[in-house]
């Protein structure tokens, strides 16, 4: 069986295909588990990596990260307009 999955139009970075079989049990042929694939996408897609152990910063630290930018043959490319955007995240507890 072959498939051709096209990305959707949005702007979505990852999507899975799910492929479920069924099977007819009277016939002996049990279901099989469903099978989820990734879907490539056209452009490109960015991956961000915390460079610290367990992905965790400590309070006031300096947070650095690595960061690719592969294609839809998940091959390394360079991109000249990757912009981005910080949000402090924080938890505060009165006990």
């Amino acid at each position: 069986m072959h498939l051709k999955l096209t990305p959707p139009e949005d702007s979505s970075p990852l999507h899975l295909a799910t492929i479920k079989v069924t099977s007819d049990p009277v016939r002996g042929v049990a279901n099989p588990l469903d099978l989820a694939l990734p879907v490539r996408p056209r452009n490109y897609i960015v991956g961000i990596r915390p460079m610290v152990a367990g992905g965790h910063f400590t309070q006031n630290s300096i947070a650095r990260f690595d960061v690719v930018v592969l294609d839809g043959e998940g091959k390394r490319r360079g991109i000249e307009d990757l912009s981005y955007q910080i949000y402090e995240q924080g938890r505060s507890f009165d006990w």
